[in-house]
């Protein structure tokens, strides 16, 4: 027997009886659109809130603090995770800000800070801008527009520095513009440059290194933790506006106790600071310009006090305190203000000794006793003390051999971190803090996403459930019925030779074809309100969004459980056939 024989039949049989397949089908597709709008909700709107997610680099950031010490070890460690996407150590902001000004005559000057970048960074990439190489620098959009350059013109990155005979000295490297971030991009004070080119700035700026492009023996330029003005009644005597703007501090508070009682001219004065930031000599310039009633304002730098440990031969460690002297802010001195000078009320201690910072760092510095300091007080003025502070953040040592600091590691203050992807988040946060690097990340945000996603599946769950069911009873008792009616027929066919088995197969076929039929009206439905939601909400989606759609697989997935589903609905109206006897239904008729 011709095997395609049944499906002729079984299809001639559903043109006949038209009406009644086609308005089976429509209650099948009624049942099935719904499951289809979740689905494709669930796919569309979930996915585009992920993308969303994942288009902003900010989303994949991972931060460490700051005050995390980033040395080689931990760097490699951190670049071999497989949930990193971008790794980049990065310096300290203070120390690498520039000057920068096209190379046309009496062009504009724009300041700006620079941040380490390399190929593969989501920052750039999300904004198409390409990775730059040596001697190439990516801006922002207001500062090229103040500039008044474009992709492709050469521009000086100039950094300057106080030394420490207070003289001011200059360096700049050429730098061709690549690339030009937008004004979305948020990137409004700072530019991209390689590794290479900040460690350059930031030792230039620090002292380690005499210019950009080489690096002789290491010097140390100090840095300051605050300033006083020393007559408090000052400050209301100059417009709020001018302070605020040539103080390189923003906050503010009294002498101390202690503090008057070490140096009793700070009973008037007003400590200006910020907590955790340094400012190197320059930064000072401003307020150093202000005058009242025609004369200059006295002002003094200032260091918070620091812990060390000397060393001497044959006399053991001592852990001493380092106070502060602070002292005149002056930009007409030649003096050798760095030189590594100390103060103590032990006379047995003095002479020259190299000093271990608590942390890091050693320095050689020269004791001094001070008759008037109580056994056991240690003083260094606030330059001093702005040299140890760089000798112990940058890990320098001090190199007996040579009579010289060296840099035996380089460190970084800060990681730029990125996860290669939403999913990688979460692990990627929870693997630093394992490794001992605490570590955060928006959070937050996926787990609203996610947390979507598991409501959406629980509802698509259930929808489905009753949609399965109502059109497996729906078909299979409509297939039933159909069976029933057609007993003659089947007993006819019996007789002229079908076997049972074949016969058992008509509701099977009629079965894949009416829901063959009701999954191509549901789909067709499904993508017109599909094309209707996107109307509807063109203007809150972005180019190369939707809200609602399937994927190919999901298509397939539909088709075999529907026809699964029919075929089981089927097998009540198959085993109906099997067992019904010719001789009876004709019979019956």
């Amino acid at each position: 027997m011709n095997i395609f024989l049944p499906i002729k039949m079984v299809w001639r049989q559903l043109r006949y009886e038209f009406l009644t397949p086609c308005c089976l089908c429509i209650a099948i597709a009624a049942a099935v659109v719904p499951l289809l709008m979740i689905l494709g909700l669930k796919e569309g709107y979930v996915n585009t809130l992920r993308q969303r997610l994942a288009s902003e680099p900010s989303n994949l950031e991972i931060s460490i603090p700051t005050s995390t010490r980033i040395t080689p070890a931990m760097l490699k460690e951190v670049q071999e995770l497989p949930e990193i996407g971008f790794c980049m150590p990065a310096t300290r902001l203070l120390s690498t800000e520039v000057t920068l000004q096209p190379e046309t005559p009496n062009a504009k000057t724009q300041s700006c800070g620079l941040i380490p970048t390399g190929p593969g960074d989501p920052f750039l990439a999300r904004y198409g801008v390409p990775a730059p190489n040596d001697g190439e620098i990516v801006l922002n959009s207001r500062h090229a527009a103040t500039l008044n350059v474009r992709v492709g013109d050469n521009i000086r990155v100039i950094s300057s520095r106080t030394d420490k005979n207070k003289r001011i000295c200059k360096d700049y490297v050429t730098c061709r513009i690549v690339g030009i971030l937008p004004a979305e991009s948020g990137s409004v004070s700072m530019a991209y440059v390689p590794l290479a080119h900040v460690i350059a700035v930031e030792e230039y700026v620090e002292g380690l290194r005499s210019g950009l492009k080489e690096k002789n023996a290491i010097t140390v330029n100090p840095v300051y933790s605050g300033m006083w003005l020393d007559n408090a009644e000052a400050k209301e005597k100059i417009s709020s506006f001018n302070w605020i703007e040539a103080c390189p501090f923003n906050q503010q508070r009294r002498a101390t106790e202690a503090e008057v009682k070490a140096d009793p001219f700070l009973a008037d004065g007003m400590l200006f600071y910020a907590p955790g930031q340094l400012k190197t000599l320059d930064k000072f310039k401003k307020a150093y310009n202000l005058r009242v009633a025609g004369r200059r304002l006295p002002i003094y730098l200032w260091n918070s006090p620091m812990e060390a440990s000397l060393n001497i031969n044959g006399k053991g460690t001592f852990a001493i305190s380092l106070q502060c002297i602070p002292e005149l802010l002056s930009f007409s001195s030649t003096g050798q203000a760095t030189d590594i000078v100390l103060e103590c009320g032990s006379p047995e201690l003095a002479g020259f000794h190299v000093i271990h910072l608590e942390n890091q760092g050693s320095v050689r510095a020269e004791v001094l006793y001070n008759i008037e300091l109580p056994r056991g007080t240690w003083r260094a003025s606030a330059s001093v003390l702005g040299v140890l502070k760089i000798v112990q953040l940058r890990g320098l040592v001090w190199d007996t051999q040579h009579e010289c600091l060296s840099m035996p590691a380089r460190d970084f203050s800060r990681l730029r971190i990125y996860a290669k992807d939403l999913d990688s988040v979460e692990p990627l946060v929870a693997r630093l803090s394992e490794m001992g690097y605490p570590a955060s990340g928006k959070l937050a945000e996926i787990h609203r996403i996610r947390e979507l996603n598991n409501q959406l599946e629980k509802l698509f769950v259930l929808i489905a459930f009753i949609c399965v069911v109502g059109a497996a009873l729906s078909l299979g008792i409509s297939l039933f019925n159909s069976a029933r009616k057609r007993k003659r027929d089947y007993a006819i066919l019996s007789t002229m030779g079908f076997s049972r088995k074949v016969l058992m197969t008509f509701p099977l076929i009629e079965s894949v074809f009416l829901t063959l039929a009701a999954l191509a009206l549901s789909f067709g439905l499904f993508h017109g309100i599909s094309q209707a939601i996107r109307s509807t909400f063109e203007a809150q989606i972005q180019p190369g969004e939707t809200l609602c759609y399937l994927l190919p697989s999901h298509y397939a997935w539909v088709c075999a459980c529907g026809i699964g589903t029919g075929l089981l609905a089927a097998l009540v109206a198959a085993v109906s056939v099997l067992y019904t006897q010719p001789s009876t239904a004709i019979r019956e008729i």
